[in-house]
């Protein structure tokens, strides 16, 4: 099941602006780097939304390949909501889902 549209939860674009923030100023363009890989796997997870891992019956988890991060993602109403985007190793609570 493909999805055709996503939207990105106030939660996950905070996330996404202190990562991307983080990252800048570890290095320049890094911070940029990050959105691209970003927009390019949330393209692969509307491809293939149920093929990542559930954390629970209907959050899913997609682990990110160049940098160290999760996106947590529904799929409701075939539209993929991103509910954060999370360092590896932090843990997701009940109050962020």
């Amino acid at each position: 099941m493909e999805v055709n549209r996503y939207i990105i939860s106030p939660k996950a674009i905070n996330d996404i602006r202190a990562i991307s923030g983080w990252h800048e100023e570890q290095s320049v363009d890094l911070g940029e780097s990050f959105i691209i890989e970003l927009r390019s796997k949330i393209r692969r997870i509307m491809k293939y939304p149920e093929m990542y891992k559930l954390v629970n019956s209907k959050v899913r988890r997609y682990k990110m390949r160049r940098f160290p991060y999760l996106v947590f993602y529904t799929i409701e109403q075939n539209t993929l909501i991103i509910r954060r985007v999370r360092h590896a190793k932090q843990k997701l609570t009940q109050t962020d889902r």
